[in-house]
């Protein structure tokens, strides 16, 4: 329709392209008078495959090439909840993933297909549901499609995820663990290195659901970005991550659904006003974008040393460190000894630059905090003292 239109084409003017989510009813499309949500009968998912095509047709005529993220549904393994309100089944889920994959794999062979619609982990938060035994029920029906028609194929090129930690930081969130859990069910059914997309991921920056929730400040919020980031870069966790959300939804701060965002929202006292989080994420991204990973150095059970290469290196002892202090400020003496005592630059979280003095032994004195901070000098040594 006109509005698909003006939204891609403001997209691809600015550079953008767009990670497709498709979920959701369709009341033009019913069967025996009802719609189903999710579609479950062979018509409806017929119809809901061929809608899924109709999309990728519209972004292919808009961009001239076909979209290269197709997600499939959205949570759907969190059964009685608005995405999942019919309490479909993993056979049911499974069936539909196979149906829009290969219909959309016919049409736009190099789209990539994303399957499990934003899987996380059984938690404190997530009582009621048990996402990984969820997806075992899935890849069970996957192979039973599978033996019976003598294939391999995983119907999906990776997993979608949602590796939500709102109650912990990024250290503490255990974002590897929650990966590895995964590729290690699909490993038993004969899938190995299966890509994982961060199909969303964030933290909000206030509001309760209760006692059980422990959400950050806008100033943590703004730090988790970064370090969430330089994890990913470092470990080499997810393939890409797409961060939840772009602007915050309301000012009623009793629910944390609505701060989530880079940005506040139109209703504010000043509109679309950036959050902290807006700018530690454009600092992050002129920093670190094409940053080449070197090594981790664990100074402390607070402070981490993370050790890249920046894109517009002078040499290879042109090295750019991000630290910071998991939850509780640290004093750190690091020497550094630089190229012709060229001295070090600090970087704040924000962005802005400043240089700081060393003692005759090249030994700076530094206060770590939570909020992460960048290093960048020509370094011919270094040692935590």
């Amino acid at each position: 329709n006109e509005w698909d239109r003006k939204l891609y084409t403001a997209a691809k003017d600015s550079g953008m392209e767009i990670f497709h989510v498709m979920g959701g009813t369709n009341s033009a499309f019913q069967i025996n008078g009802k719609t189903e949500n999710p579609p479950r009968s062979t018509a409806a998912i017929k119809a809901f495959a061929e809608a899924a095509v109709a999309v990728c047709d519209k972004y292919k005529e808009i961009y001239g090439h076909s979209p290269k993220d197709f997600d499939v549904w959205n949570e759907y393994w969190m059964t009685g909840s608005h995405f999942n309100p019919d309490n479909a089944t993993p056979a049911e889920y499974a069936n539909m993933l196979i149906t829009v994959y290969q219909s959309v794999k016919t049409a736009h062979p190099d789209t990539k297909i994303w399957g499990l619609s934003g899987v996380g982990m059984k938690t404190e938060r997530f009582e009621q549901w048990d996402a990984l035994a969820w997806t075992k029920e899935v890849l069970q029906n996957l192979q039973l499609y599978n033996e019976l028609l003598g294939t391999d194929s995983m119907y999906m090129d990776g997993i979608s995820m949602h590796p939500y930690t709102d109650w912990k930081n990024p250290e503490d969130g255990n974002a590897a663990g929650i990966i590895q859990a995964y590729r290690d069910l699909f490993a038993e059914y004969g899938f190995s290195d299966v890509p994982v997309t961060a199909s969303e991921w964030g933290w909000a920056s206030g509001g309760s659901d209760g006692d059980a929730w422990r959400l950050p400040d806008e100033e943590k919020q703004a730090s988790y970005f970064v370090r969430a980031n330089v994890k990913n870069q470092a470990e080499k966790l997810f393939d890409q991550i797409i961060w939840y959300g772009s602007s915050d939804v309301s000012n009623d701060d009793s629910n944390r659904q609505n701060n989530y965002g880079l940005i506040r929202g139109a209703f504010d006292v000043v509109g679309y006003e950036a959050k902290p989080q807006y700018l530690t994420a454009g600092a992050y991204m002129d920093l670190m974008t094409g940053a080449e990973y070197v090594d981790t150095v664990t100074i402390s059970d607070q402070v981490k040393l993370y050790r890249f290469r920046p894109r517009d290196k002078k040499s290879n002892q042109d090295y750019l460190f991000v630290l910071w202090a998991k939850d509780r400020a640290q004093d750190l003496n690091i020497q550094f000894v630089t190229e012709n005592q060229s001295g070090m630059t600090l970087i704040d979280s924000y962005g802005n630059e400043s240089q700081i003095s060393c003692d005759s032994d090249n030994v700076y004195a530094l206060h770590i905090g939570i909020r992460p901070c960048y290093l960048r000098g020509t370094i011919q040594s270094f040692l935590v003292k």
